[in-house]
């Protein structure tokens, strides 16, 4: 409903949709259409049609919750923190909004097992169809689970992945 621009435009402003830049030449690109059709906006929107790396989706749910500010990712420890490059992708109160949603995955949904009792965790789980000759392969799966704490005001970002879990 939103349409095409406006979905590109937000995977845009969260660094979904052109490579990350980071101090090393070693960085994955993303995968997303070579021409954005009608079907490529309704298949983007649950992960179909468009790959990205770890470091892209965990800038992005950072961003989602501290927030609404996407910052610059770097492996260099940063002495600070005015330094490190951010912009603005979301409102403070999507954001807020968000972290409830965040917490409520933990507390009561898919994401139960993120739970501590030494840090109030947000996140969301994700389950990914591998592709294998060209096609999804509905056997073959990553399940993943990025997170934030502490939720109140979060300092760091989270992904686990797991290549073909069995349960």
């Amino acid at each position: 409903e939103a349409g095409s621009e406006t979905q590109q435009d937000y995977l845009r402003r969260f660094g979904l949709l052109d490579t990350v830049s980071l101090e090393i030449p070693e960085v994955g690109s993303p995968i997303i259409p070579t021409q954005w059709r009608k079907a490529s906006t309704m298949t983007v929107a649950y992960g179909h049609g468009i790959a990205i790396t770890p470091l892209q989706l965990t800038s992005a749910v950072g961003a989602v919750a501290n927030g609404g500010l996407l910052h610059q990712p770097t492996l260099l420890k940063q002495t600070d923190p005015s330094a490190i490059s951010t912009k603005r992708v979301i409102s403070e109160e999507t954001s807020a909004r968000m972290r409830d949603l965040m917490r409520l995955v933990v507390l009561q949904g898919s994401g139960k097992k993120a739970d501590s009792e030494f840090y109030r965790v947000g996140g969301k789980t994700g389950t990914a169809d591998k592709q294998q000759n060209g096609t999804y392969n509905r056997r073959a799966r990553i399940s993943s689970f990025a997170g934030v704490f502490p939720i109140e005001d979060p300092k760091y970002a989270i992904l686990a992945m797991i290549d073909e879990p069995v349960g």
